[in-house]
């Protein structure tokens, strides 16, 4: 019997050939959440986020609320350690699949792709895209200090210390990524790269 994964001479695509996973990878504030949303406006592309997933698994434990990037980190590393480089990706994957069953949607972002091993597990997926998105450290602190509640003297020495370690995992993926883009425009250019992009990528599955 054939695999379904793999199509035969003659035989037609398989549905999941047809259904967009577009994995979301970048350092802080660059922009990340923003590409998602522009997808799902557009598109009705469902937005994933892996760090969902861990509060989740952080919840499963028994650890309540608030959730540190440093906390979630750690049980990222440990579900790696345990189930390999791509578990974040096959995780996310699998909830996917779940959802669609229940829930209509043009395909599904993965957003916050943070190593290598989860890049490359995402482009083993069938009609899958990898889109990196960045901006200048310094342009990205500002965004950062924009989102806090409470303005903090320590915040800018904190945000370029864990920038640089997240930026070290981050940067590899880039040279995996289907598209590079630096977002340092508008919201309106932004919103036109991803748009362009994702027709003429999408337009060959």
């Amino acid at each position: 019997m054939a695999s379904p994964d793999r199509n035969q001479p003659g035989e037609e695509r398989h549905e999941e050939d047809h259904f967009p996973i577009i994995g979301i990878a970048g350092p802080i504030a660059s922009g990340k959440e923003t590409v998602a949303q522009i997808l799902k406006d557009n598109f009705g592309i469902a937005r994933f986020v892996i760090s969902d997933n861990l509060k989740r698994l952080a919840a499963a434990q028994g650890i309540k609320p608030p959730y540190s990037r440093d906390l979630l980190r750690d049980i990222s590393l440990k579900l790696t350690d345990q189930s390999g480089p791509g578990a974040n990706i096959q995780l996310t994957h699998e909830i996917i699949q779940t959802q669609r069953a229940l829930i209509k949607m043009q395909g599904a972002t993965i957003d916050g792709i943070r190593h290598k091993g989860e890049a490359e597990e995402l482009k083993a997926i069938p009609a899958s895209l990898l889109i990196a998105v960045t901006a200048p450290q310094q342009l990205r602190y500002e965004r950062a200090l924009h989102r806090e509640q409470e303005e903090d003297e320590t915040f800018y020495d904190r945000f370029i210390k864990r920038d640089n370690i997240e930026l070290a995992e981050i940067e590899p993926i880039f040279e995996l990524a289907d598209v590079v883009i630096n977002n340092t425009g508008t919201p309106e250019d932004l919103e036109r790269q991803v748009i362009e992009f994702f027709i003429e990528k999408t337009s060959v599955f």
